[in-house]
This record gives C-alpha cells, sequence and structure tokens, in this order.
C-alpha cells in the first residue's frame, strides 16, 4: 500500500517524543514493504538537518517533501484566525503556498492511505476525496487546554485558552466524525472527544 504523512514539524532528529510515535510507525511500514512519502512543514534549519540525516530519512519514507515554514504569512493567519473560527495554532500552517503543495502531492501521489499527525494537519487530511483518511491525534489538546485554564492566573491568556480549547474540540470532532480512522493513546483522551462525537472509530495506540 502506499501512504502519505503530514506532520506539522520534522521527525528528524529523533530524539523526542513526539517523534519517535510517527518515526517508529514509518519506519515499520517501509519495512513491511508499504510505500511510504512524507511531508512535513520544517525551518530551513531543519531542513538541512533532515537532508544530512540520510540514514533516518531512508528508515521512514521513500520520498520527503518539504514545507519550508514562511513565519511572516503564517503569522498573519494568526491574525485572521481572529475572525475564521479555526484554532489560533492550526491557522499559523494554513497558508496558501503549504496548501498548494499538499493538493499537488495528493494529486499526483495516488495514495491509498493518508495519515496526519496532530489536530494541527486535520485540514490538509481534509483535502483527500478518495483516499482512506487517518488522523492520529496522539493527545486531545482541547483537554491540555481544559486542564491549563483553572491554574492561569492572567485573564487573557485564560481568556485565550477557553477560547481555543473551543475551536480545538470542534476540529478534533469533525475529524472523529469524517474521518475513517482516529488514533489516540488513552481511555482519558478519548472521553473528551465523546462530548462533541462518537467515538466508536477511535483506535488506542500506546
Amino acid at each position: 500500500m502506499k501512504f502519505l504523512f503530514l506532520t506539522s514539524h520534522p521527525l528528524i532528529p529523533n530524539n523526542a517524543g513526539n517523534t519517535i510515535r510517527t518515526y517508529t510507525i514509518m519506519k515499520w511500514l517501509r519495512e513491511n514493504g508499504h510505500i511510504v512519502d512524507w511531508i512535513t512543514f520544517a525551518s530551513e534549519k531543519e531542513h538541512e538537518i533532515i537532508l544530512n540525516s540520510k540514514k533516518d530519512l531512508n528508515n521512514i519514507c521513500d520520498k520527503y517533501t518539504p514545507i519550508i515554514i514562511d513565519r511572516k504569512k503564517a503569522l498573519k493567519n494568526c491574525i485572521k484566525a481572529v475572525f475564521t473560527g479555526k484554532p489560533f495554532k492550526a491557522e499559523f500552517y494554513n497558508y496558501k503556498e503549504a496548501n498548494d503543495i499538499i493538493k499537488r502531492e495528493l494529486r499526483e501521489g495516488n495514495y491509498d492511505i493518508v495519515s496526519g499527525y496532530l489536530y494541527l494537519t486535520s485540514q490538509f487530511v481534509d483535502f483527500c476525496t478518495k483516499e482512506t483518511k487517518w488522523l492520529d491525534i496522539v493527545d486531545s489538546i482541547s483537554l491540555l487546554y481544559e486542564r491549563q485554564i483553572p491554574n492561569t492566573k492572567n485573564l487573557l491568556k485564560k481568556l485565550f485558552l477557553i477560547e481555543e480549547k473551543r475551536r480545538v474540540l470542534k476540529v478534533e470532532g469533525h475529524s472523529v466524525k469524517n474521518f475513517d480512522l482516529i488514533t489516540m493513546i488513552s481511555e482519558t483522551d478519548k472521553k473528551q472527544i465523546s462530548k462533541v462525537a462518537d467515538t466508536g472509530k477511535i483506535v488506542l495506540i500506546r
């Protein structure tokens, strides 16, 4: 089968918990005969590190496509999020050049399964029309914000967390309702999503 993985940050170097999970899945798929392509957002420096890590790169993918982050456009999108109602952090990645690259790869790649990592990439998995859509939410970020709110003293920050939590939970619920497969790590996170969607299709991968 042919897979496309979308990540909001590089998996190389593979030295943190938030990279090891997806790195390991992609490596296993390649070792078992599947074709794995990878698109990731990265800074120029991160892109150079990836290119210089040929062994790691060959371990996890057949084709690597970077989206070099344009911080000016990304930050403008964060401002637009005030009016769009989308999560601020997700809007950071949602600019035209990034969308064009992902749509091109989807059009030309003929993938069987497209996988996004974290809710930040769900907006791009949404582009799929015929591919199986898989989102690895991992942790419910809306739950993370919910836990932070009571301990936040700064009023403006607290109001931001309340609003961002609402927006993220909406995205998490949309993904569960509309994607073919959702993976997470715990029952606690799954319970959070149950506030807005049927969680029957969620699979726990620890």
